[in-house]
């Protein structure tokens, strides 16, 4: 394997940490709202999500970078891009932690 791939898949594991600890953080957010019924608690969880979201946007950008040389606009679609994606399902499928409701 080049050096280049070597410190492309690197990078990738590392970024795949940082979305755990992102998701720990989610999942402790949701166990919390629920325990204290406090919204600010709600809050953290939909802030860790567009950092869960933007951790996403890096990794697909930087395998893009890497296979392309490139790496595709998004045309300012942005986190609505997704508005099909249901956070239960992203919590459940990428943690097989947490049940939303």
């Amino acid at each position: 394997m080049s050096q280049r791939l070597l410190r492309v898949s690197s990078r990738i594991r590392s970024e795949l940490k940082r979305l755990d600890r992102v998701l720990d953080r989610v999942n402790e957010g949701i166990r919390q709202a629920r325990w204290t019924s406090d919204d600010l608690y709600w809050d953290s969880v939909a802030l860790n999500l567009h950092g869960f979201y933007a951790g996403l946007e890096r990794l697909f950008e930087m395998i893009a970078g890497t296979v392309d040389g490139s790496v595709p606009g998004s045309g300012g679609a942005g986190v609505q891009g997704c508005a099909g994606v249901g956070a239960p399902s992203l919590l459940t499928s990428a943690s097989g932690a947490a049940q939303f409701r």
